[in-house]
């Protein structure tokens, strides 16, 4: 599948192109914060309520799904308001999903969503608060070309982390995995600069144990530090399974 591998965005934006397709929304109500999410939700890695505070931007998202499923995730950056990793389980309405799936099946390669309109993104995490705006196959900031206008309907919160370029690197790289439904993908997480936003649909052979299943129907993810990729290849325990690559964006995170 096609790639994002190093190419260098000053900011989030949305191009000429893309305003003519979208409308944009009016603003979201404040969250209140009696509405954070529970301090157990493993999903949320270190949300406060001061996150809410957070100014309006606009939030470009990968997306990404080939079944039944779908999933937004934030194009991170180190500066406010883009210091977010975060993922999403998303809905689309039946016309959407059926062109979104063609069109994948036709062309594959990744697909990003240009949101119609900026909102501050923790309220949008935590709120599940749906928005609209354009489906784009490819990068919307790098050529990418328009699909469709549609609402996307926020499911559940896969993993949220504020980005703070003073936490340091663990000793190991660490992953997140989810999926549903045979389909799963390994997020690579992000701490300290230089550093890397990778999606990777994991292979059809990739050693998916039980525990690590039931962990993901449990909390909605799996964490994972014992995972290498690296020249195509992914090590996991005594296995190495070849891997197409399909996103890797690392000059936002220099």
């Amino acid at each position: 599948m096609a790639s994002a591998i190093g190419q260098h965005r000053h900011d989030h934006h949305v191009t000429e192109e893309v305003k003519k397709v979208v409308k944009f929304t009016e603003k979201s109500p404040e969250l209140k914060p009696e509405l954070c999410p529970d301090p157990k939700d493993r999903a949320f890695v270190n949300f406060n309520a001061n996150h809410l505070k957070d100014p309006e931007g606009f939030h470009g998202m990968l997306f990404f799904g080939s079944k039944d499923t779908f999933y937004i995730s934030h194009l991170p950056m180190f500066h406010k308001p883009h210091n977010y990793q975060a993922i999403l389980e998303v809905r689309l309405k039946p016309e959407a999903k059926a062109k979104y799936l063609a069109k994948l099946q036709e062309k594959g390669g990744y697909f990003t969503f240009a949101p119609a309109g900026e909102f501050v993104l923790p309220q949008m995490v935590v709120g599940k608060e749906g928005f609209g705006g354009s489906l784009v196959q490819g990068h919307f900031e790098r050529g990418g070309t328009e699909l469709l206008e549609t609402d996307l309907e926020i499911v559940r919160t896969v993993f949220y982390k504020q980005i703070n370029d003073g936490d340091k690197k663990p000793e190991k790289e660490r992953y997140v995995i989810f999926g549903k439904d045979g389909e799963y993908f390994m997020a690579h997480e992000v701490f300290q600069r230089p550093n890397v936003d990778e999606i990777i649909p994991l292979p059809k052979d990739f050693p998916m144990t039980d525990a690590m299943k039931a962990d993901i129907q449990e909390n909605g993810l799996a964490i994972r530090d014992d995972i290498e990729v690296k020249d195509g290849k992914i090590k996991v325990e005594k296995s190495e399974i070849s891997y197409q690559e399909f996103y890797r964006e690392t000059g936002d995170l220099r």
